[in-house]
């Protein structure tokens, strides 16, 4: 009988959980894909659809949820951090809302 090694046996679990563990109705590798196809506009390149709830990036790395309203940032957290439209650097839509699954 040969034993695997723990590398190779760290990696059957980890692939394992991959498919097997979920959480909120979707795997891990699911929710691995979903984060890594997330993709950011930069401000440059245009803006988002008017009236629409965004991720935005400041040019100082900060991250926010607003509202694209006619060339302006409507805030949605006011924690006091929040930057002005001139001081964002990319965007990327909200991800979709999750409604739970009947499993």
């Amino acid at each position: 009988m040969e034993f695997p090694t723990k590398d190779k046996f760290a990696k059957e679990v980890a692939e394992k959980a991959l498919d097997e563990i979920t959480y909120k109705g979707k795997t891990i590798r699911e929710w691995i894909e979903i984060i890594v196809n997330q993709q950011w506009n930069p401000v440059s390149e245009g803006l988002p659809e008017d009236g629409t709830w965004n991720i935005w990036q400041s040019k100082t790395g900060a991250i926010s949820i607003e509202r694209y309203k006619e060339d302006a940032i409507d805030h949605f957290f006011p924690s006091g951090r929040f930057f002005e439209l001139e001081d964002a650097i990319a965007w990327q839509p909200l991800p979709e809302r999750y409604t739970e699954s009947e499993e």
